[in-house]
């Protein structure tokens, strides 16, 4: 960095370290709207400026703004209005780079996250806020965790659509709660009048600096700006060869396609593979009984491992409480695990994603909330310690491994009651899985090991705190929306009710038109909806469809044996660890005599 370009920056008034900073964004010279509203805001003027797209108007409001900030540091010290999400996010990032040697504290506030994030951001004082008007003043009056009461700077960019007719009574409620001490800086690409002389945020007249560009051409000189004509049917033809003949020569260019509406015109394109999971996909089951579930799952881990010790892995379950009590056993057995579900704190749940995603800890137990938009490459193995109810959700899952052409594994553990959603399952995926093989003399040899582990760990769990942190998660957002908890808690319980019971309807019309299918009886013979105890008809008939399928699939037609088999060995290891027992409890039992006696 040469004086020449310290120089020009140096003489609008702006600080040696600010145009470091710049120059290590690639600036090196103020463009005219910042040679003219700099200085003018530095000494304390209210400001309108008027220039191009790119001009480098958000640099001509932040660097007089942080320069300030870093002689009298406090927040909340500016306040930045934007209309779009897109444009507050941007805003941010420049304040945050440019605000790297005073440890910037910038906050957004946009609806883009949970409501009660924002709030506890904001009551942390940021130095900088950035918002959209309706989710500020949503926060305004909502609660009371922080005051814009001591605010320096008021800046509305994009100020001419701020001041349209849809945001209002949103800056209202916002300019009620500024003081009437500070320095309001409007910044767009047009100043219309109603901007200069808006009733909703008097100037002051006697110290503005309205600053706008002389060149009457509202584009800059340096876009090429061309047109295609071609006919009304045609104009998505014409799109696609225009990007075809800019490719030819700029492979590599970014392109924004702008249309006129939110239903936009669309190629869709599908693949003609029907198979939805990808080839490069093992798709395996172990059948294991319900009740031994846990210990099947810790044998197909331990034998993944032995030949991939180092491999990710991600455990699916059905529950936020099951896939914390899996957790907690799997630890407890020596088996180093993260979990990850809807009722841990932002801060726990980047926490494990981070020790998962750097090896810290390789695997991870999770319900459906890592289903979706987890994007880890190098997930070796995914598990389904219990199949999802939808297909859909199977398919989200599995899609965690194998992925950007990678090989990947994924093994579903089934009992016999899960016969009937699997088929669903493989009727959607076109495929059908394989069996992953487990030694079942090894799996009953942990079968009390694991047993025990699992009972000790749903001790410790406090069921209460999981359903009361639930239940103040919901209050919150209610009370946030200005409803009553209580009636709203009525409301959700009548919903639930209703939505289970018609659920069960419609589980046992789907098994009585299956047992239609695979027994080929009439309407008249089958079970009946309107049977009184629904539960225990839709278990039996669950059962009786479960094991005419099995009988039909060569795969599982010696299931329910494997399965009796297993039981009787887990039944006679149970029995020889309590005979164990006895017998060394007698032992301590003559052992205590002998040294009471030898006394």
């Amino acid at each position: 960095m040469n004086e020449t370009e310290i120089k020009e920056f140096a003489e609008l008034g702006v600080k040696t370290w600010l145009i470091k900073q710049l120059h290590t964004l690639g600036i090196k010279a103020p463009t005219p709207i910042q040679k003219a509203c700099i200085p003018d805001i530095l000494s304390g003027n209210d400001c309108i400026g008027a220039a191009k797209t790119g001009s480098g108007k958000t640099f001509a409001f932040a660097l007089p703004i942080l320069q300030n900030l870093a002689e009298d540091p406090y927040g909340i010290y500016a306040l930045i209005l934007t209309p779009t999400h897109e444009l507050a996010y941007q805003i941010a990032d420049q304040f945050s780079i440019l605000g790297k040697p005073l440890n910037l504290r910038v906050c957004i506030v946009t609806g883009g996250s949970d409501q009660m994030e924002e709030s506890l951001k904001l009551a942390k004082k940021p130095h900088i806020v950035v918002a959209m008007p309706g989710r500020l003043a949503d926060h305004i009056t909502g609660c009371d965790t922080f005051s814009l009461k001591k605010i320096k700077y008021l800046v509305l960019d994009e100020a001419d659509r701020l001041f349209s007719e849809s945001f209002k009574e949103d800056l209202e409620t916002i300019f009620e709660v500024l003081p009437q001490n500070r320095q309001n800086l409007l910044f767009s690409a047009t100043i219309t009048e109603d901007v200069k002389e808006s009733k909703q945020l008097p100037l002051n007249k006697d110290r503005l600096t309205v600053w706008s560009e002389t060149d009457t051409q509202l584009t800059v000189n340096t876009l090429d700006q061309r047109y295609v004509v071609c006919p009304a049917y045609a104009r998505d033809v014409y799109l696609v060869q225009a990007l075809r003949k800019y490719r030819e020569t700029k492979p590599s260019a970014h392109i924004i396609v702008f249309t006129d509406t939110k239903k936009l015109r669309l190629t869709v394109w599908s693949e003609t593979d029907t198979q939805l999971t990808v080839n490069t996909l093992d798709q395996r089951y172990v059948v294991c009984p319900a009740y031994a579930r846990d210990v099947y799952l810790v044998q197909a881990l331990r034998k993944y491992r032995e030949t991939k010790p180092s491999a990710h892995i991600i455990v699916f379950t059905d529950t936020k409480k099951e896939c914390q009590v899996l957790s907690m056993m799997l630890n407890s057995i020596g088996m180093d695990n993260v979990c990850l579900h809807g009722f841990m704190r932002q801060r726990e749940r980047a926490a494990a994603l981070a020790q998962f995603r750097s090896n810290l800890k390789c695997t991870l137990i999770a319900t459906n909330v890592a289903a979706r938009g987890l994007d880890i490459p190098s997930v070796h193995l995914v598990v389904n310690h219990k199949l999802p109810l939808e297909p859909k959700e199977y398919i989200h899952r599995v899609g965690r491994t194998a992925r950007a052409g990678r090989t990947g594994m994924a093994i579903s553990l089934i009992t016999p009651y899960d016969i009937l959603r699997l088929g669903e399952i493989e009727d959607q995926i076109k495929t059908k899985l394989s069996e992953y093989k487990i030694d079942d003399d090894e799996a009953v040899k942990v079968f009390t090991t694991v047993s025990v582990a699992r009972r000790e760990q749903e001790a410790q769990l406090d069921n209460e705190e999981f359903e009361q942190r639930r239940r103040n998660y919901r209050h919150k957002r209610w009370i946030m929306a200005g409803v009553d908890p209580e009636l709203m808690e009525q409301g959700l319980e009548e919903m639930r009710r209703k939505r289970v019971k018609a659920a069960k309807k419609a589980k046992l019309e789907k098994i009585k038109q299956i047992q239609a299918q695979i027994k080929d009886k009439k309407e008249d013979d089958r079970l009946q909806p309107e049977s009184e105890n629904i539960d225990a008809s839709i278990k039996n008939e669950l059962k009786k469809v479960n094991k005419s399928l099995m009988k039909k699939d060569d795969r599982f037609k010696n299931v329910i044996g494997k399965i009796s088999k297993i039981k009787r060995k887990a039944d006679n290891m149970k029995e020889k660890s309590v005979e164990e027992k006895e017998i060394k409890k007698k032992k301590n039992k003559v052992l205590s005599k002998k040294v009471l006696s030898g006394k």
